[in-house]
């Protein structure tokens, strides 16, 4: 049996009230405009993947369960279950901006 692909996107906006202002990640910035979806079909097309050979690769790409700002770190931070190497487990990763990430830590 072959396993579905998986794909992972990154979209962010500046205002949640708006959809029209989501934009989502074409491999070096924020440019593809996504609309409205509930009014229009989004042609995912012109967004990036989020697997080898991204930025992302290897911290956000496989790691796509929650996003959340920590109050303790003062970063937003990614929280799931993922696997490196042999050792699965939860992990998480940082980030100051949404853009750069740190590696993959395990939770202990």
């Amino acid at each position: 049996m072959v396993e579905p692909l998986s794909l992972t996107y990154i979209i962010r906006t500046d205002d949640l009230s708006d959809p029209n202002s989501w934009r989502g990640w074409d491999g070096s910035g924020y440019n593809v405009v996504l609309g409205d979806r509930y009014n229009e079909t989004i042609n995912t097309n012109s967004l990036a993947h989020l697997n080898k050979g991204s930025v992302w690769e290897g911290n956000v790409a496989f790691h796509n369960d929650n996003l959340l700002y920590s109050t303790y770190f003062e970063k937003f931070m990614i929280v799931g279950m993922g696997k490196t190497g042999n050792t699965l487990g939860i992990f998480y990763t940082l980030s100051d901006d949404l853009i750069h990430w740190s590696q993959r830590i395990l939770v202990k």
